[in-house]
């Protein structure tokens, strides 16, 4: 999907609509990626947010058949199989995706993505 300098990232539902609550821009030099779970998720919440994450998503990710039907297993399953940086808030997620030698990236300040 693109050229081999660009970052590969998997969106989880919560950094998506945090994307969109404070309006936040993402790179345009990135592979983005989310579950089937994460766009089934989005589809079950009727907030503005929700629309625009799916539509965003329609746009701009490629969507990747889920592995597990236990959300965080399925993001640290597949962000370690396509060996690209899992972008969410959860603190407990990025610790669990952190000790399995996956990098991370979280919204700072409601104002940016931090790469960790």
């Amino acid at each position: 999907m693109g050229s081999s300098n660009k970052i590969k990232v998997l969106l989880d539902t919560n950094m998506l609509l945090s994307l969109f609550r404070f309006n936040v821009a993402l790179d345009e030099n990135s592979d983005l990626f989310v579950t089937e779970s994460v766009v089934n998720e989005l589809r079950s919440m009727h907030s503005q947010n929700a629309k625009a994450a799916l539509s965003f998503v329609q746009d701009r990710c490629k969507v990747i058949e889920s592995l597990s039907t236990f959300a965080d297993r399925d993001l640290l399953e597949i962000a370690s199989m396509l060996d690209c940086t899992l972008a969410t808030n959860d603190r407990e997620l990025r610790r669990e995706a952190r000790a399995k030698g996956i990098r991370t990236a979280y919204l700072r300040g409601k104002k940016r993505i931090v790469f960790d």
